[in-house]
Formats: C-alpha cells, structure tokens, sequence
C-alpha cells in the first residue's frame, strides 16, 4: 500500500461498563449477604503479517480505556443483624500492535499502543442491632497487556537523510486501579471488618 501523503490505521476501546447492586434486610434476626463480581476482558489491536507500507507518515495507533466499575450496598437491621458484602472487579486483555515480516517506509513512522482504563470497586455495608456484625470486603485487579511487536521487519526513512525522519515506538499502560470499602456496625456488642485491595 502506498499514499502520497499519510497512511493511517487505528483501533480505539473507549467502554464505561457499571454496575450497582444492592440489599437491606430488617428483622428480628436478619442476615444479608452480597457478592458481586466483574470480569471484563478488553482487546484492542492492529497486525499487520507480509505487509509493505509506504507514505511520507504512517501511523498505527491503538488505544483502551474507559472504566469498569462495580458499587455495592448492604444494610441490615434487627435485634440480632450480620451483614457480609463482597465485591471483585476484574479487567484484563490486550492492546497490542504486532509488525510481522512487513516493509514499512517513511519520513515519519508511529506505532503506539496505549491504556489507560480505570478499574474500580466500591463495597459500603452497614448493620445495626442489639448483636451487630458485619464484613466488607473490596477488591479490584487489573491483568490487561500493552505492547508494540516488531518481528522480522523493516521500518525505513523514505527520503535518505531527511533531517526530519523520525520513528517512534511506544507502549504506554496507564491504568487506575481503586478499592473502596466501608462498614458501619451499632449495636450494644458490634464487631465490623473492612478490607480493601
């Protein structure tokens, strides 16, 4: 493929994935319990396998972001109350570029892969009674891969000694990765555990 001027390929993720889930339960003896768990894979990518490029600029650009979020509440009530809340937000995937056996020719030559996709958890729990307990437990984890694959290729300036060739690779994994937990127990014995990770 040749152009006079520029050759450009792109691939961009840019999903907000959210989900709220919630319970109360009030009674003599009242138990709650929530579990809510995220797994979200993203893939963004451009190959190019066996291909020849040539245009003053080629840029082949990739990038995911965006934010996948899960907030959770409980509440109990009752004489004898036990909340227990448990939340998981799990991303993970690929952005890649992968450059295979492939001729790219250039003044200006761009392969960047980026993500920078927020992964977020918010678990709040409260529990009132006479005997009030309560657990609340928040975890968030990002397993997503950037990278840029050049593998038996070659990546040229287009016009020998151009002071204003340049090629520039980059991989750029920028994410934000938050646990949020809150408890509250009230009660005249109350016990209350909040982790978040």
């Amino acid at each position: 493929v040749a152009a006079k001027q520029a050759i450009l390929a792109g691939a961009d993720e840019t999903d907000d994935i959210n989900l709220t889930a919630g319970s109360a339960v009030v009674g003599k003896a009242a138990f709650n319990a929530g579990i809510g768990v995220m797994n979200v894979e993203h893939k963004t990518g451009i190959t190019l396998d066996g291909t020849t490029l040539a245009a003053p600029v080629i840029a082949l650009e990739t990038a995911s972001g965006g934010s996948t979020r899960l907030d959770m509440y409980q509440g109990t009530g009752g004489v004898f109350g036990v909340t227990a809340a448990y939340g998981l937000v799990k991303t993970s995937g690929s952005n890649t570029i992968a450059i295979t056996d492939s001729a790219l020719t250039g003044n200006e030559i761009t392969a960047a892969a980026g993500d920078n996709g927020s992964t977020e958890v918010n678990a709040v729990g409260i529990t009132g009674g006479l005997i009030a307990a309560g657990v609340i437990v928040a975890q968030a984890e990002n397993e997503s891969a950037t990278a840029v694959n050049i593998t038996d290729s070659d990546l040229k300036e287009q016009t020998s000694g151009s002071a204003t060739s340049k090629i520039n690779i980059s991989a750029e994994k920028a994410n934000q990765v938050l646990a949020h937990a809150a408890g509250g127990a009230v009660g005249a014995a109350a016990l209350n555990g909040v982790v978040a990770t």
